[in-house]
């Protein structure tokens, strides 16, 4: 998790370095998403972010709020939904075509419902899925499940969501994994 909000983009992940494959990358990305647990989403940074070197400075992706950090950063895949999950378990995914461009350096726009936050926590993650796809969401206290996307309901962009993992009290979401369809495929685990 990042704690700043400036970072440096090259191909899918924060620069390393910038080496060939580095600009290779950075040519074919098209739209990146910014998250931050209070609700909100950056959108399209492709195109006003330049491939640097490491000890570069880079640049703002999100102007944060007080008290609020980036908490994942996700490359867009055509025709996919961005699945929310939050810290008490709820979750949803909503169709990308709902969030509409942005530039980098903006508040972005607001992906939960501001008046549930006190009910579904802040957003633990968010990963951009395909409904062929898996998912495995692991709480503190150890528990895990896996579930298909397309099983998840989708809803609109400032809703609450619904509950995917029922928690504990104390306990709360510490990682999603998405498992690919195209991954299951090659290991012969899809159906």
């Amino acid at each position: 998790m990042w704690n700043a909000s400036t970072v440096a983009f090259s191909g899918k992940t924060p620069c390393r370095t910038n080496s060939r494959a580095s600009r290779v990358a950075e040519s074919k990305l098209r739209e990146l998403r910014i998250y931050e647990p209070g609700g909100f989403v950056v959108i399209d940074l492709a195109g006003q972010t330049a491939v640097v070197g490491r000890q570069a400075m880079g640049v703002t992706g999100i102007r944060l709020r007080k008290g609020d950090n980036v908490t994942g950063m996700e490359v867009v895949e055509p025709g996919a939904d961005l699945l929310v999950v939050t810290s008490r378990g709820f979750g949803k995914r909503t169709p990308l075509s709902e969030y509409p461009a942005k530039g980098r350096a903006t508040g972005g726009v607001q992906t939960i419902d501001k008046k549930a936050l006190k009910k579904v926590g802040k957003i633990a993650t968010a990963r951009v899925v395909q409904a062929a796809d898996d998912l495995t969401i692991i709480s503190t206290s150890g528990v895990v499940i896996r579930t298909k996307v397309q099983h998840i309901t989708q809803a609109s962009r400032a809703t609450r969501g619904v509950i995917l993992m029922h928690m504990q009290a104390g306990d709360s979401v510490a990682s999603v994994a998405r498992i690919a369809e195209a991954d299951l495929r090659r290991v012969g685990a899809s159906e």
